[in-house]
């Protein structure tokens, strides 16, 4: 798998570095969004000292569709066109999400007391589907 890939169902953790290029105002709680495949998943604000510099980190569940999939990040969208730089307000890549082969995991569930030397155990465990489809 390449850096731009990932299985079904993992987080990806998306980092952008943003500029404020006001090297006399500093500015507070500009909106920063993660947009997946044109849909904004998460969003969060940033406070700019004048010509300062912040840095944003968003955890994306990528789910069950495989195939690539757009990411984009965009910074102060709504009032972008007040900007003197209307062009330098978002970024884009694209996203390999790969087939998982692991469509089952099992989990041990963890006794609730101790067990003696010859006691017989019966050991509960849970089984997760990870897989995009009904496994019967």
């Amino acid at each position: 798998m390449s850096a731009d890939e990932v299985l079904q169902y993992d987080t990806v953790t998306v980092r952008v570095r943003t500029d404020h290029l006001d090297e006399k105002n500093a500015h507070e709680k500009i909106p920063v969004q993660l947009l997946y495949d044109g849909v904004v998943v998460g969003t969060q604000d940033v406070n700019f000292p004048a010509g300062g510099t912040a840095y944003v980190t968003f955890d994306l569940n990528v789910g069950a569709g495989t195939g690539e999939h757009r990411l984009e990040v965009r910074i102060n969208w709504e009032n972008r066109a007040e900007e003197t730089n209307t062009a330098n307000n978002s970024v884009a890549a694209l996203l390999n999400v790969v087939e998982t082969d692991d469509q089952v995991s099992v989990r041990a569930v963890v006794p609730s007391d101790q067990y003696g030397a010859g006691c017989e155990v019966i050991t509960g465990f849970l089984m997760d589907n990870n897989g995009a489809s009904d496994i019967l």
